[in-house]
């Protein structure tokens, strides 16, 4: 499944990129049921549980965080296996873009693979995993401004 959106942001776009990679920003910010662990070299620890209509998602996993010195573009991995079989694989390329008038938006795009048990929960719920995604970059970006 394709992910791809665009958010406006007030704050330079590479500041929120770098926010990334605090697991306290990232509690702040993740939509509810996600837990961080401190990170270990580029990698951040998580569970999510949450429930999403009459299914329970409990999730552990990690997410990575690629950026290559001298470009905008990030490179985020988020790899997740649900505690009774199956998981879910997340990639996604983050750019920030400063349009011709100055506004500055951050735009990713990406793909999402789910594979056992878990892909039958997450291929109905496409949208909801759209929303998990967009509400992290808005969060993401508020946090950014302060």
């Amino acid at each position: 499944m394709k992910i791809q959106g665009s958010i406006p942001t007030t704050c330079p776009p590479e500041k929120a990129l770098h926010l990334l990679r605090d697991p306290n920003v990232l509690g702040k910010i993740a939509p509810d049921g996600f837990l961080f662990s401190e990170p270990v070299a580029e990698t951040i620890a998580f569970t999510f549980r949450r429930r999403i209509g009459v299914i329970l998602l409990n999730l552990a996993g990690h997410i990575s965080l690629r950026q290559t010195t001298g470009v905008a573009e990030s490179h985020i991995d988020i790899q997740a296996d649900h505690r009774i079989g199956g998981g879910v694989s997340i990639g996604l390329n983050v750019t920030p873009h400063i349009g011709p008038d100055g506004s500055k938006t951050l735009s990713w795009t990406g793909t999402m693979e789910a594979r056992g048990l878990t892909a039958r929960i997450v291929k109905d719920r496409a949208a909801e995993a759209d929303r998990i995604v967009k509400t992290l970059f808005e969060r993401l970006a508020r946090q950014a401004e302060i």
